[in-house]
């Protein structure tokens, strides 16, 4: 396992996975403190992202961002996975 970490603070994923252009993620506990800092970092570099959450959480906090993502909830969990290519999963929840 590796685990990427950098002083300036800044994450950049194409810098590990420099071929992962237009990838497709799907991303737990993305309304935590690190999901939030993290989704807006990806969508920066123009990931398209998919947003695993409960049916009752404050998803607010997007409606100020701008990308390619949706929200998937348990009922849309096995639609998403199988129709979508999805081709990194990020678990912080």
């Amino acid at each position: 396992m590796e685990v990427f970490f950098s002083m300036d603070r800044r994450f950049i994923l194409s810098n590990f996975f420099p071929n992962w252009s237009n990838t497709k993620i799907f991303i737990t506990g993305s309304t935590s403190f690190v999901g939030k800092n993290l989704i807006k970092q990806l969508l920066r570099q123009e990931y398209t992202l998919f947003l695993y959450k409960r049916k009752d959480t404050d998803i607010s906090f997007f409606d100020r961002l701008e990308g390619d993502f949706s929200f998937v909830d348990k009922d849309s969990l096995d639609a998403c996975f199988s129709s979508e290519d999805i081709e990194l999963v990020i678990h912080l929840a």
